[in-house]
């Protein structure tokens, strides 16, 4: 959801595991904290998030 509450994209999460939910929000661009004390940086408090590409991803079969 983005600031006027209207959704921006929709996964369904249902097949993946934890492990992979954690690495679709790292290359949507979210932050993950390390453990609860950790602050989160102010320019991930507010989107919009830039998905990141890496070599793997770029790679065409």
């Amino acid at each position: 959801m983005n600031v006027n509450n209207e959704e921006i994209e929709k996964f369904d999460l249902s097949a993946l595991t934890q492990s992979e939910c954690n690495d679709l929000l790292r290359r949507k661009g979210f932050f993950k904290k390390l453990h609860a004390g950790v602050k989160v940086p102010d320019e991930y408090l507010t989107g919009p998030y830039v998905e990141v590409m890496t070599e793997v991803d770029n790679y065409e079969l």
